[in-house]
């Protein structure tokens, strides 16, 4: 049989012939005499199975402990990494990879002797930490391959009887070498077991991954023996799926498929070729060499933390959350008794049995995003989290205020002792903070154009189609469509403050705290700004009335908007725009500069695609129209949902979901309400108004419920 020393070119040779004859030869399955050398299993053929091969999927946790005795005296597995002197040392990359190898092989050990009521780990010659460690080799320069590779460490004195090496080599183009000795005797004298010297399996860095690197190992550990009821002369298996079981083209017989794809990581299919940590009296594993017995493996019960549980869910309420999981998909060897999950970015901790699936989490903020993860927890430890959950907002409750059917309501504006005003065909009418209306202007009458300058509020009609309220008066600024004016209702009488000189088509209306008040101009996209002092000016937006996109970074008075449709002013005096039919909200600052706060520009929707937490200049806002400014948060409304996006422009869901039109909900969740796409906004101590253009009602969304109407 082929020889360590032996290199692959020529071993490839030998090997060939030696299990030719080795074929021809075996005529019983009585255990076979020792030879006088291991064979060496070349695994390129693995690159080929699509499973395996998966070099690129290396997992770099944290290590798991792994203390047996004083981790060193003893049969030991000893991790390697070997290199060629003209390659810059890779260790501290490597190392984890390996030691997560190790982790992986110990489990699937776990899992396969576990069912047997026994236990098998890897005996791994560990440090001060518990933890593999991995040594590092230079090879010398002429070394390119797996046979003088392992002459190199042999002659570094290296490859004690004591030891199997599992080495990373950081060269050559093969994907696995095996060692393992034609001997299928069982008991501790079986030369896999006894060893002249330390056997090596290897992985090239083309398959580097912990089922190759366990294949290799199975190799040095006397996997297959030829006489294994479902060897190929290659020392595989033809029962597939197993970590050992593939098409090695040294045999004609099918593979077949015994054990399920998802088994093609576990142990021996069957548990009747190489490894059964308590096989049944008289069965091939009982009556000759069986991994499980080597004594490179311990016999002790141990376990390992359990997995992280699977497919972890919420579903937001009104200052609450559910959170639901699925069981890991490995407990580690012992049975999970507890879950904690943990509520981010705050850390809160809910901790519930190991039964459960799911848990409810009150008490959390509404308005403000939250994500959830999971983690196992049996008698012995705690696994690793889970994946975190979507990034929800838990939002107030939305409630149904006066309906306006039949009524055309089309602006709304709220003062701060919480009356609302809502702009309709009919007039001007004001809701209360218990619900009850009332008639402020009325449409009916004459329309004289340019109207009578102080006349009382009944004696000239007005049709809103934008409401503001004063900071400071508290008097009311509305958009009158008969007149192209906007109009000052106070003290009973109305006047002009905009309009007729310069024309324009004033629609919404806002206040920045110092009282200048600021008109939307769709129709010919631009903003103007109405000064205190009483001098009206374009603000945003082309003077000529030009529609496009640009400007941002230089003057508002240079950009480009395309129908503003809503318009907003934070206590600092920023100015919020929704650039309608440009898919954005623009802000202007108080030096005038503009520049895209939110939306990137698509006229696109994802139905129930939220997002929530994300950046607003990557949102997709389409088609924004209502906005408001309250509770330090600026509300966009835009595809059949209201989004609020705070000042460091990070962004949540707070009323619907992207394109579920709809009008439901009312006394739950705002976010699991339905509105429709066509929405105004307004805002008052903390609490948000949507007028519904599409469905003509008013609802408020606010912790406390409001008095019905």
């Amino acid at each position: 049989m082929l020889r360590t020393a032996t290199t692959r070119s020529t071993g490839r040779a030998l090997l060939v012939a030696a299990l030719v004859a080795a074929a021809m030869a075996m005529a019983t399955t009585a255990p076979a005499a020792a030879e006088d050398g291991p064979v060496v299993v070349d695994d390129r053929g693995l690159a080929g199975d699509a499973v395996r091969a998966r070099a690129a999927e290396v997992t770099t946790a944290a290590a798991t402990p792994m203390c047996i005795g004083d981790g060193s005296t003893g049969k030991r597995v000893q991790l390697w990494y070997v290199r060629r002197p003209d390659q810059p040392s890779r260790l501290a990359e490597v190392a984890p990879q390996m030691q997560e190898w190790a982790t992986q092989i110990d489990r699937m050990l776990l899992e396969a002797s576990r069912s047997t009521g026994k236990f098998r780990r890897v005996r791994w010659a560990t440090g001060p930490d518990c933890v593999p460690t991995v040594r590092e080799h230079v090879v010398a320069d002429t070394v390119t391959d797996f046979g003088p590779m392992l002459v190199d460490l042999s002659d570094a004195g290296l490859r004690p009887p004591d030891r199997k090496l599992l080495i990373a080599a950081d060269f050559g183009g093969y994907c696995g070498f095996g060692e393992v000795q034609t001997d299928d005797r069982p008991g501790p004298e079986n030369l896999n077991n006894t060893q002249p010297y330390g056997l090596g399996g290897a992985v090239g860095e083309f398959c580097w991954g912990f089922p190759a690197a366990a294949h290799e190992l199975f190799h040095t550990l006397g996997a297959v023996q030829e006489s294994a009821p479902n060897a190929t002369p290659g020392r595989h298996c033809t029962d597939e799926y197993d970590l050992m079981c593939y098409a090695d083209g040294s045999t004609t017989d099918p593979i077949r498929e015994v054990c399920p794809r998802s088994q093609n990581e576990d142990l021996d299919c069957g548990g009747d070729d190489y490894f059964n940590a308590n096989p049944p009296a008289g069965s091939y594993l009982a009556t000759h060499w069986n991994t499980a017995q080597s004594g490179f493996l311990d016999r002790s019960a141990w376990f390992l933390p359990p997995d992280r549980p699977e497919n972890p869910r919420v579903t937001v309420g009104t200052a609450s959350a559910t959170v639901t999981w699925e069981a890991p998909l490995f407990d580690g060897g012992s049975p999970v008794t507890s879950y904690v999950v943990t509520a981010h970015p705050s850390g809160r901790v809910v901790t519930t049995d190991g039964a459960a699936r799911s848990v409810s989490v009150t008490g959390l903020a509404d308005g403000e995003v939250v994500w959830f993860t999971v983690q196992a927890r049996s008698v012995k430890s705690t696994g690793p989290a889970s994946l975190e959950t979507e990034h929800r907002t838990p939002t107030p409750t939305i409630w149904a205020r006066p309906f306006f059917t039949g009524e055309d309501p089309s602006a709304v504006a709220a003062s701060p002792a919480g009356n609302t005003y809502v702009g309709t065909k009919g007039g001007l009418v004001k809701v209360d903070v218990a619900g009850k209306r009332s008639k402020v202007a009325s449409s009916a009458g004459t329309v004289v154009n340019p109207p009578v300058e102080g006349i009382a509020v009944g004696q000239t009609p007005i049709r809103p189609v934008g409401v503001a309220v004063h900071p400071t008066s508290g008097d009311l600024y509305v958009s009158d469509r008969l007149t192209n004016r906007v109009r000052r209702i106070t003290a009973g009488r109305v006047y002009t403050v905009a309009g007729g000189g310069p024309a324009i088509v004033p629609e919404q209306l806002a206040f920045d705290p110092a009282g200048n008040l600021y008109i939307t101009e769709p129709t010919k996209h631009r903003v103007w700004k109405r000064a205190t002092d009483g001098r009206l000016t374009v603000f945003a937006g082309s003077p000529t009335g030009a529609a496009g996109f640009g400007g941002d970074g230089g003057p508002a008075t240079a950009a480009l908007l395309r129908a503003p449709s809503g318009v907003a002013a934070d206590p600092a005096g920023n100015v919020y725009v929704a650039d309608r039919n440009n898919h954005r909200v623009r802000r202007i600052d108080a030096a005038g500069t503009i520049t895209t706060f939110a939306g990137n520009g698509a006229d696109v929707v994802i139905p129930d695609m939220a997002f929530d937490g994300t950046e607003a200049q990557f949102l997709l806002l389409p088609r924004p129209r209502g906005i408001a400014w309250g509770d330090g948060r600026l509300f966009v409304q835009s595809a059949a949902r209201v989004v609020a996006i705070t000042p460091d422009t990070l962004h949540v869901t707070y009323v619907g979901s992207p394109a579920r039109i709809g009008d439901s909900g009312d006394r739950g969740p705002a976010r699991d309400a339905r509105i429709g796409d066509d929405v105004q906004l307004a805002t008052w101590g903390g609490r948000l108004v949507v007028l519904d253009l599409d469905v003509d009602r008013l609802r408020q969304v606010a912790p406390p419920a409001p008095a019905r109407p």
